[in-house]
């Protein structure tokens, strides 16, 4: 079995651009999926190709030019690969007016391999009513679908925000408070779907084990512990999950065992020959700085 060949709006282009950080794309990849729309783009610069893909782009920008040959084939699917279905994000990263605290939880989340969209206070203000109380899905902004909303260090919250986050408990939802948080907040604690924890990842981590399950969990082959150097992209439809997994290790290759929430046979699709192979075991290798690209068949 070979990947179709994507058509040419999936190659990655030359143009200039101020290159992308993590919360640039992420910020980008959250209003897409909140606004209903599937391409996100990110400019290369310090960040690889696949940490812009990992954290939500699927259109590409050099702006010393664009690569040729079998890199710019290996691009053109992987910008592909992560723009099939739609994401897969259950955490909503409320940001504070505090923005080095919101970054440092952002980059804690994805060291912990939990992905998230981010939104601010007028955007939080789209969320429509729970369809159904007591309901663990019941946060809509526009297409987007969330289950637990992480709230970012701060100094101060609109009342009209705590009253909607308010709203949203006393329906079932799950709020995790991280770090420093203003006094008005209290209102909102000691309530069922209420934490509040530190802001160091452990604690962050903590939190939200008790908000919502993972959908991908990474560790390393021979010790079972956490790799904190993947990140990933997961993304789903109808018949299957895709799963775009990266090394940011640019020196060594890893070897890792993936902890998939999904059910299904697994296939590995090589971005670079376009070849597809059946999966025994979710077990597999990185190159340095790499990526894997990994579909699960429902």
């Amino acid at each position: 079995m070979v990947i179709p060949v994507p058509d040419s709006s999936w190659q990655p282009v030359g143009k200039p651009g101020a290159a992308s950080d993590d919360i640039t794309v992420k910020r980008a990849a959250s209003r897409a999926r909140q606004r209903g729309e599937n391409r996100v783009t990110g400019v290369a610069g310090a960040a690889s190709a696949e940490q812009l893909l990992a954290w939500g782009a699927n259109q590409l920008v050099f702006p010393a030019g664009a690569p040729a040959g079998e890199q710019r084939d290996y691009l053109t699917r992987a910008c592909w690969f992560n723009g099939q279905g739609k994401p897969v994000r259950d955490i909503l990263l409320l940001e504070s007016r505090l923005q080095e605290s919101t970054k440092a939880a952002a980059q804690a989340l994805l060291t912990l391999q939990r992905d998230f969209d981010l939104a601010d206070v007028a955007t939080l203000r789209e969320a429509k009513p729970p369809e159904e109380p007591i309901a663990v899905e019941n946060l809509h902004i526009g297409d987007a679908r969330y289950r637990v909303i992480l709230i970012a260090p701060s100094d101060f919250w609109p009342e009209d925000t705590l009253d909607l986050l308010l709203d949203y408990i006393q329906t079932g939802g799950r709020v995790v408070f991280v770090g420093r948080q203003p006094l008005s907040i209290q209102r909102l604690l000691f309530r069922t779907g209420v934490v509040r924890v530190g802001d160091g990842a452990d604690d962050i981590e903590r939190g939200l084990s008790y908000a919502v399950s993972r959908d991908l969990r990474v560790t390393w082959g021979d010790t079972g512990e956490s790799a904190p150097a993947i990140l990933y992209q997961h993304r789903s439809d109808a018949k299957r999950d895709y799963y775009f997994v990266v090394n940011t290790d640019h020196e060594n290759a890893v070897a890792v065992r993936l902890g998939i929430s999904v059910s299904g046979s697994i296939e590995q699709w090589d971005l670079r020959s376009g070849l597809v192979t059946p999966l025994r075991a979710p077990a597999v290798e990185i190159p340095a700085g790499g990526s894997v690209a990994l579909v699960v068949v429902k």
